[in-house]
């Protein structure tokens, strides 16, 4: 088990999607609606509802798919394509430099990953990541059916790594999500550059 040293802090937790994952644009459904002749939003707007249950866990992936193609009156096959390229989108590529400071840090201090997520989102970044093996646990909003900057998520986290809001440092590259986390007391980082983000991660676990 690990020794946690005596500081200001007892964990750190982390947004996936553009701080870990490296993403662009999700544009995905423009593609597919070009591809498709579909007419503009049939995807990205049409199907928001779908997009927002597979987000909170309210839809099963197979519900998802053949949804979407009833809705969009294309087969399976054709669903499946466009998820592909979503999911392509959705992983982005790491950030190597964050990812090796978890595996710095974590002898030292505890460890989460805290996402807006889609179903199918544990498999698929466990699979090119390995994300269980970088972090103490990953609380996904399509599993506990609550997104950021709603409160039940953070909690949850904190939760499961056994410590207050108060002592957690918390990472993510959305205002919104950040100011969610500063209301229950944490100290959050906005993530917009890789060089700051580990400088201030760095002044405040040295903070005594």
């Amino acid at each position: 088990m690990a020794e946690f040293i005596a500081s200001a802090f007892d964990a750190v937790l982390f947004d996936i999607g553009g701080v870990l994952e490296i993403t662009g644009a999700m544009d995905f459904g423009d593609t597919w609606e070009r591809k498709l002749e579909l007419s503009s939003g049939a995807i990205t707007v049409d199907l928001a509802e779908l997009w927002i249950g597979g987000a909170v866990g309210d839809v099963s992936t197979d519900q998802l798919r053949q949804q979407a193609a009833d809705r969009l009156s294309v087969s399976l096959e054709t669903v499946d394509q466009m998820l592909e390229d979503m999911w392509d989108q959705y992983l982005g590529e790491p950030d190597t430099r964050l990812f090796d400071w978890l595996h710095q840090h974590r002898s030292t201090y505890k460890t989460g990953l805290v996402s807006n997520s889609f179903i199918g989102a544990r498999e698929r970044e466990n699979d090119k990541y390995n994300l269980s093996g970088l972090v103490d646990t990953i609380v996904y909003s399509h599993e506990v059916g609550s997104l950021k900057p709603d409160a039940k998520i953070y909690l949850e986290a904190c939760q499961q790594l056994d410590v207050t809001p108060k002592r957690c440092i918390f990472v993510d590259d959305s205002p919104v999500t950040i100011e969610g986390a500063e209301n229950l007391g944490m100290t959050a980082i906005h993530h917009q550059q890789t060089d700051i983000t580990v400088a201030h991660l760095d002044a405040l676990i040295a903070s005594r």
